[in-house]
């Protein structure tokens, strides 16, 4: 029954990012956040951390966390705390970059889109799912989707483009939240190039 459980929440971050239209109007809780909330600096990493996607924007990893080579395609970059790479269901986030119809001045429609479709993904479970918005230190708004499981915590953080998105997919196996505070991290510290 876990096994079900935990590839329904992997599967649900994966149907989010190929599923952002065609959204049914369901009711969910959104609140927006202060836009000085600060990641600490323990957190952020530094440049010898700093990495570079295909298509040109950089982002720090925190300390301690390493690209998971096993679990990463050439379109998506798992990371797993140092030592952890090797756990059946280790903390871990993901990070993919996707296109959608939506212009960056249009974030909140974008935003509305995902959290109805999250609603729908999640209800079947039982799961409650929440949102705020952010900026980066760059001033880019990325929104944070927590989705509370019964055994797992995934949080999905969606950076806004020009109908571009970079796609950060967090789950937190162990009860704490060490991998949303390092894929928040990552967000805070993203730069389209």
């Amino acid at each position: 029954m876990m096994k079900k459980r935990a590839a329904a929440i992997c599967l649900t971050g994966i149907l989010i990012v190929g599923i952002l239209s065609g959204c049914v109007k369901v009711k969910v809780s959104f609140s927006k956040k202060d836009d000085k909330n600060q990641v600490s600096s323990e957190q952020t990493g530094n440049d010898d951390s700093q990495d570079v996607a295909a298509d040109g924007s950089k982002y720090d990893i925190p300390d301690g966390w390493v690209i998971a080579e096993q679990m990463s395609t050439e379109n998506k970059k798992f990371y797993v705390e140092e030592g952890h790479a090797s756990d059946s269901q280790p903390d871990n986030f993901s990070m993919e970059y996707g296109t959608n119809r939506y212009a960056a001045a249009d974030h909140e429609q974008f935003r509305d889109a995902i959290m109805q479709q999250l609603a729908r993904q999640t209800a079947q479970y039982g799961a409650t799912v929440e949102g705020s918005g952010k900026k980066t230190d760059n001033g880019d708004i990325f929104y944070i989707f927590r989705i509370d499981y019964e055994e797992a915590v995934a949080t999905q953080i969606y950076i806004v483009g020009e109908r571009s998105y970079c796609f950060i997919f967090a789950t937190d196996f162990t009860g704490n939240s060490t991998a949303a505070d390092a894929a928040l991290a990552v967000a805070k510290s993203f730069r389209w190039e």
